[in-house]
């Protein structure tokens, strides 16, 4: 459950089982390389080691990379949203605008999210769903005020504003803190 997890956060269109597989042959072709270098027991179960944790490091560097491009686009993506709903358009129309409008890993996730809301799910639970598969708490963030809007009611044009000043604001800080560090 968890290697599916991580790969749905990938977004890399493999079986959990396809993962077990691609880590066995790269321990194999580790311990094999290690053993045709050196021929010494030690370093063949240290390359088979090696060999066994290189997707694993390379299924979390993608998942950090697909996270901090959606974070990146999450500003623009809100703001998309928040002028849709000021100009009187539907939360589904919105969602169609920035689908649209958009590019890259967010545009591909609001694309899933009508998918989803057509096949006749709720809202609430196609926007969980984005929220499980992104794993950016900054989505999460933004999905909680819309859940907790639609529940309550309100101006979520205004809301939107709000967290995406908020997020650009995060991000500008990350940037410094990087920056200075």
């Amino acid at each position: 459950e968890n290697i599916r997890k991580m790969l749905v956060k990938a977004n890399l269109l493999l079986k959990p089982e396809e993962m077990v597989s691609i880590v066995v042959v790269s321990c194999l072709a580790g311990g094999i390389i290690g053993f045709l270098l050196t021929q010494s027991i030690l370093f063949v179960v240290m390359f088979a080691f090696v060999g066994m944790n290189v997707p694993g490091i390379i299924l979390k560097a993608r998942i950090k990379k697909r996270i901090k491009t959606i974070n990146s686009q999450l500003g623009d993506t809100i703001a998309i949203l928040s002028n849709s709903l000021k100009a009187g358009h539907s939360f589904f129309q919105a969602v169609d605008s920035v689908a649209n409008e958009m590019t890259g890993p967010i545009s591909e996730e609001f694309i899933k999210l009508q998918k989803e809301i057509n096949l006749g799910g709720s809202t609430e639970m196609a926007l969980e769903n984005m929220v499980e598969r992104v794993g950016s708490d900054d989505v999460e963030l933004m999905v909680t005020a819309v859940m907790i809007q639609r529940q309550i009611g309100g101006n979520l044009a205004e809301i939107l504003d709000n967290i995406s000043n908020t997020i650009r604001q995060r991000v500008k800080m990350k940037g410094e803190v990087k920056t200075l560090t």
